[in-house]
């Protein structure tokens, strides 16, 4: 009779401290996403090297495009978790233009990021990673971040060897260039289920860079590396360039 008691005792045990591990074990409701940028000028993918013309008639060719983002999240009609990392985008030469990440699953309607580095880590001292400043993206003359960088070559640049140079950067006050990008899905609202993999595509137009709140003629502006007035506005256009392409499940 002992025997038994003691085996029921321990069945107990066992399947009490089974139930207590089911219950404490996280459940994984996340979906994960791919989210991938390419630079165009207007309709065409643009090449490092190649030629192009921007609304202006100017002809230019593209050798870095790169920028910062973070804060990333999917969203929809509710707060969302979001994605503080910062993470380095080259999009010309195009070496690293994609970031893998989880969300939780969920129906969502669009995609919020925000370009540029966070304010209160321009004057933080040195980083790791994305924001060591051996990946020349800092300032050495000038504490903080450049936040987006485009150079390249276009024989309307009045410099030597007809170099046009934009180092996009200014964090403080009415000098801040950072901003926040929301862009809706084409389609509308999409499931994202959990253990499903989707890619998310989005165009950066390199028109709307020259072409948007301010006109940026080559001719007129070949560099702009310092914050100030025609960084803010070189902001606000370059927030206009990125639009979804697409939005598909990974098979």
């Amino acid at each position: 009779m002992l025997r038994f008691i003691l085996v029921v005792a321990c069945l107990f045990i066992f399947f009490a401290c089974q139930k207590k591990s089911e219950l404490t074990q996280p459940e994984n409701n996340e979906t994960q996403v791919q989210i991938k940028f390419s630079a165009f000028s207007g309709e065409d993918s643009i090449v490092a090297s190649q030629l192009y013309q921007n609304p202006f008639q100017e002809s230019f060719s593209i050798s870095r495009f790169r920028f910062y983002i973070h804060d990333i999240t999917l969203v929809n009609s509710t707060a969302n978790p979001v994605n503080s990392n910062h993470f380095l985008l080259d999009l010309i030469p195009a070496t690293t233009n994609s970031m893998n990440m989880s969300f939780p699953a969920g129906n969502f309607n669009g995609i919020r990021f925000t370009i540029g580095v966070d304010s209160v880590l321009n004057f933080s001292g040195a980083q790791t990673g994305a924001l060591d400043p051996a990946n020349g993206m800092f300032w050495t003359w000038n504490s903080g971040y450049i936040m987006v960088k485009l150079e390249g070559l276009s024989s309307s640049a009045n410099t030597p060897d007809n170099r046009f140079e934009y180092h996009i950067g200014g964090y403080n006050g009415s000098e801040s260039v950072i901003r926040t990008i929301d862009l809706p899905f084409p389609s509308g609202e999409m499931a994202f289920s959990v253990n499903e993999s989707s890619t998310i595509r989005i165009k950066a137009d390199l028109n709307k860079w020259f072409d948007g709140n301010f006109d940026l003629r080559i001719s007129e502006n070949p560099v702009i590396s310092t914050p100030g007035e025609l960084a803010v506005k070189l902001a606000n256009n370059y927030q206009q360039m990125f639009s979804v392409i697409s939005v598909r499940k990974t098979e």
